[in-house]
């Protein structure tokens, strides 16, 4: 699987319980994906979605899918990388466990990063 991205924290705030979520970070790099924050809130418990650590809109291009390229956005917790519809996310699919890597790189051709994920077969 080949992801192409940039890298988007999200931004924090304090939770009733004190504690800092994940989302709506002080110190977003670009700004926030609206839509995918009203649905990750929507669709995670809360003790899930203080473990989403980014997203990004990306290009993905699977060899289980042809290998053609498609539009998602990516979404990387503490354990796994979830996939979403973009433009409208709908469902979260986990896309990669993250004990099933084996190995990550990252090659960049000027503004255009991609990440190629290499997955065991055999936990």
């Amino acid at each position: 699987m080949s992801v192409n991205s940039g890298v988007r924290k999200l931004p924090s705030e304090n939770t009733s319980s004190g504690r800092r979520s994940v989302l709506n970070r002080s110190y977003s790099i670009k700004p926030v994906i609206s839509k995918v924050e009203t649905f990750l809130k929507r669709t995670l418990p809360p003790e899930d979605l203080i473990k989403v650590r980014t997203y990004e809109s990306c290009v993905i291009k699977d060899s289980d899918d042809g290998g053609n390229p498609v539009s998602k956005y990516v979404i990387v917790t503490n354990s796994g990388i979830f996939t979403t519809d973009n433009p409208h996310p709908k469902s979260l699919v986990l896309t990669v466990d993250l004990t099933a890597i084996v190995s990550v790189d990252l090659v960049s051709i000027k503004t255009v990063h991609i990440i190629t994920i290499v997955i065991s077969d055999v936990l």
